[in-house]
């Protein structure tokens, strides 16, 4: 009841909750005024949402840092940080003391670990980010991977500015992916690609005809 209690009081500072009873907010946790929470989200541990951001539905913050005219949609964040004016979700998951930086898209059913986005970054589908530095004004395609761990320890993979990472595309770490990169989509890229260039890397296409018949 003394949860319950503190939600309604955020209500009368301002904070907009939808469906108040199906929302849980820990008492550690800052909320500004203007702040919308929509209903069946969670807000634990020490929590902060900056004024203009909103959370939910469906959507658990912990320990993590939401910044002004941020939207969570549907997705959990912990041990982050996520500035301005981004847009995650839905389904995605962002962990590991991440950080997003301004403007970036993260969209659904991605999740990006231990790693650092910067601003104008676009990761729009069913994505893994881990150990990475994503530097500004990239675009990662659908179902890109960052190949983190050997068998051993984890490792870094660095993507430099106005990058285009072509979809299901796999970056073998440790790699660094310059500046105005292209990767061509399918590709398995195992060694680092210089400023300006075309990573490819895929086998021939065959096409084998009546192929049921020579076997």
């Amino acid at each position: 009841m003394i949860l319950k209690n503190f939600v309604y009081s955020l209500i009368e500072k301002g904070v907009i909750i939808d469906m108040p009873d199906s929302v849980h907010i820990d008492k550690e946790a800052t909320v500004e005024k203007g702040v919308k929470i929509h209903p069946f989200s969670t807000i634990r541990g020490k929590t902060i949402l900056k004024k203009g951001s909103e959370i939910g539905p469906g959507s658990d913050i912990i320990n993590s840092e939401i910044g002004p005219d941020t939207e969570i949609l549907r997705s959990t964040v912990s041990d982050s940080k996520i500035k301005e004016k981004c847009s995650v979700g839905p389904y995605s998951n962002i962990r590991n003391n991440t950080t997003i930086d301004k403007n970036c898209r993260i969209g659904n059913y991605v999740e990006i670990k231990k790693s650092r986005i910067k601003r104008n970054v676009k990761i729009a589908h069913l994505s893994y980010i881990g150990d990475s530095e994503i530097f500004e004004n990239v675009n990662i395609g659908a179902g890109t991977i960052t190949c983190n761990f050997d068998g051993k320890k984890k490792n870094r993979t660095i993507v430099k500015k106005d990058s285009f990472i072509g979809s299901n595309s796999l970056l073998i770490a440790p790699i660094c992916i310059g500046e105005n990169v292209t990767i061509g989509a399918g590709s398995v890229i195992t060694k680092d690609v210089d400023d300006g260039s075309l990573g490819i890397s895929r086998s021939r296409q065959k096409i084998i005809k009546n192929w049921k018949n020579k076997i």
